[in-house]
Order: C-alpha cells, then sequence, then structure tokens
C-alpha cells in the first residue's frame, strides 16, 4: 500500500473523495482535526511523517464506534456511528489498489483484459512510483479525464 507523501497529494482531490464510502479496512491520512483546521504541528510534531490510519469498527454494551490503529501501533478514536461527514471532514482517503479498480466496474474477463492493455500502455506514458499512484491516475483518466502534472490534477 503506497503511503508516500505523493500519493496522499494525489489522492487529495475532490473527485475521488467524494466518491468515496467508508468502509472497515480503509486507508486514511489524518489531515484536519475534528473542528476542520489543519493539524497543529506543535502538537503532532512528527510532521515529516504521515500519520496512516486504519479504520475499524468496535460494537460493544455500552456504546459503538469506529476507531483507527496507526501503522506504528498507536490506537485512535476516528468518529462516532452514522458520521461520514466527520470522517470525512479530517481524513483523506487513501484508496487501495482493488477499490481503485473497483471504481471502473469490471464486469467480466473480457473487460479486464481490456482495461489491462489500456492500463499497460498508460504506465509506459506516465512515470508512478507505485501501483495505487498508476491506478489512481488510470482512474482519473478514465471516470474524469484528468491528468497528474506532478504537482496537481488538470484536464487532460
Amino acid at each position: 500500500m503506497d503511503k508516500t507523501k505523493t500519493y496522499i497529494k494525489m489522492c487529495d482531490n475532490p473527485w475521488i473523495q467524494k466518491s468515496w464510502k467508508p468502509e472497515i479496512g480503509d486507508y486514511l491520512f489524518r489531515k484536519y482535526s475534528v473542528f476542520g483546521e489543519p493539524l497543529d504541528t506543535e502538537i503532532w510534531k512528527d510532521k515529516n511523517k504521515p500519520e496512516i490510519t486504519i479504520l475499524s469498527y468496535h460494537n460493544n454494551d455500552a456504546s459503538e464506534y469506529y476507531s483507527g490503529a496507526t501503522l506504528e501501533g498507536e490506537s485512535r478514536i476516528v468518529l462516532f456511528p452514522d458520521s461520514d461527514s466527520m470522517i470525512k471532514a479530517t481524513y483523506i482517503w487513501l484508496p487501495t489498489q482493488d477499490r481503485l479498480q473497483g471504481m471502473l466496474g469490471f464486469l467480466g474477463a473480457s473487460d479486464i483484459y481490456g482495461w489491462l492493455r489500456r492500463i499497460t500502455k498508460f504506465q509506459m506514458l506516465y512515470p508512478f512510483q507505485s501501483y495505487e499512484q498508476l491506478w489512481l491516475a488510470f482512474v482519473m483518466k478514465e471516470k474524469w479525464n484528468k491528468v497528474w502534472n506532478g504537482e496537481y490534477w488538470v484536464d487532460g
């Protein structure tokens, strides 16, 4: 799973984030506080290391809630039930390769082979550092006609 600053920046776009329906196991990058403000770098001192959280769900007699575990194993309470808007306001979703492929709506083997031929040609045109970056760029081109210029998405 790509957790680089480049992939985080590529994912931080309205097209991908608006299509996100939070699911258990999603990879998230903590960007804002619950009040919608950028995280305070005085509190979050390790600003050069992105905090990636993996979403999980808990249900006990007292309450239900979502939590997360950072890649370093630290626990985080992420949000309360029925608060998709809160999680979307504080985190950037980092879609995995399978979720990106699912956004294209593969129907059968012939569709998959056709997409694979196209993505192989696409990969030769643009240098990406991971398959997540490649598939994200391919999804953005296919669904929204957007191309990554190294800094942001532009019309393709």
